[in-house]
């Protein structure tokens, strides 16, 4: 489920548990990924590890789409961004207590990485999408090669 799904149907649950009493609330966290451990660890050594794993472990097909520099790549922007991440996750723990314990409750609780989870989470629901998915497809070319098999398209299509 996404994190959209899950949002979605935390809204719904909200308003229909409304009626008996039952209060719902939003934890939104932003970049807290080494607080969690989801890398695989808290240095790069750790990282490398679990992607390689990813690696050996991934369809030929899939190897042969993407290709070892896509792959490459996305490890790097993933350690890159690792660091940006914060490592104390007392902001989103008191925001839970917040939750649990205030008379009233916000619905949504927008933790840490204003960015993220606030500008990126929300722009694309007001901008038309062309608009989000042209910002979206110029960063993506930036920061990634293009896939093996779509240079193979490319190249067959001459």
């Amino acid at each position: 489920m996404s994190k959209f799904a899950i949002e979605s149907f935390s809204d719904c649950l909200r308003i229909e548990m409304r009626q008996w009493g039952v209060k719902v609330s939003i934890i939104q966290p932003g970049w807290y990924a080494r607080a969690t451990g989801i890398f695989g660890g808290h240095n790069d050594a750790d990282l490398v590890s679990l992607t390689e794993g990813v690696w050996r472990n991934m369809s030929a097909e899939c190897k042969r789409d993407y290709g070892r520099e896509y792959f490459d790549a996305q490890v790097k922007e993933l350690m890159n961004n690792r660091l940006k991440t914060s490592s104390d996750a007392s902001p989103v723990l008191d925001a839970m207590v917040d939750a649990l314990m205030a008379k009233r409750p916000k619905h949504r609780y927008l933790v840490g990485g204003f960015l993220n989870t606030v500008v990126l989470s929300y722009v694309n629901r007001f901008l038309p999408s062309w608009v989000t998915d042209y910002g979206f497809a110029c960063a993506m070319s930036i920061l990634y090669p293009t896939p093996a098999a779509l240079i193979k398209k490319a190249d067959d299509k001459k």
